[in-house]
């Protein structure tokens, strides 16, 4: 259990964390805050289960035995506001990750920014003009969700775009 609201790192931010460093750990945010935005943030962050901190002991009983089952749990007036917001589309627990696709020209490109090619040089080996180069170079970016050439090379690494001994 995370509160929300802490000094130094916030529960949101620790939570990601803890997801991240152990991906099968199960949380519950409990806050005396009630507000969609922090609802999810939370969730996404990675949290199992929502609780506000005026919950009595069974309900926070309950909340602990289904996260433990692997089950999400989210308070009365945290169900009522998730159902909200999914009427009006701002969250969905249950939408998936959009897959991230290269066109071919694309896959080009990032194999060469990983070469540490300039946009010059990349035009120059493809018959592309600089500024086309650094139109695709942003276009991947943007795929990728990353705001550098490290982030494209960590990227590509990652999703098996480029191996390591192509790197120069």
């Amino acid at each position: 259990m995370t509160d929300i609201k802490m000094p130094k790192m916030d529960g949101i931010a620790a939570t990601r964390q803890l997801v991240q460093e152990m991906p099968g750990i199960r949380v519950i945010a409990l806050s005396m805050f009630d507000e969609e935005g922090l609802i999810v943030e939370m969730l996404e962050a990675g949290a199992k289960g929502y609780l506000l901190k005026n919950a009595d002991k069974q309900e926070i009983l309950e909340a602990i035995e289904n996260v433990f089952e692997d089950h999400t749990y989210y308070c009365k007036s945290t169900s009522a506001k998730l159902a909200g917001m999914i009427a009006r589309s701002k969250f969905n627990p249950y939408r998936q990750k959009e897959v991230v696709t290269f066109t071919e020209r694309e896959q080009e490109i990032i194999k060469l920014i990983c070469q540490q090619l300039t946009a010059q040089q990349i035009g120059d080996r493809i018959f592309l003009s600089k500024r086309t180069v650094e139109g695709y170079r942003t276009r991947i970016l943007e795929k990728m969700n990353v705001r550098n050439t490290a982030g494209v090379v960590m990227y590509a690494l990652k999703h098996n775009l480029v191996r390591e001994e192509d790197i120069v």
